[in-house]
């Protein structure tokens, strides 16, 4: 499948045909419904990220915590 593809071959048009104001139109609504649709997608991959960092500093502090508490159970 090629990277681009024209706005006339999108639409199934020959060369000799004019894309409507409708068609144009209607592919500008779609762009700018997509960009919405991957912005939003993008800032829930950040959120999601941020908290599976949050998760593993947790667990490491967590087993620094245990070893620390296991090594002063072993000093008494």
């Amino acid at each position: 499948m090629p990277d681009k593809i024209s706005v006339r071959t999108f639409l199934g048009l020959g060369p000799n045909d004019m894309p409507s104001m409708m068609d144009v139109e209607s592919l500008y609504e779609d762009n700018i419904l997509l960009r919405a649709r991957v912005s939003l997608m993008a800032q829930r991959l950040r959120f999601l990220a941020v908290d599976f960092n949050t998760i593993a500093r947790c667990a490491a502090y967590g087993s620094k915590g245990a070893g620390a508490a296991a090594d002063e159970a072993a000093d008494i």
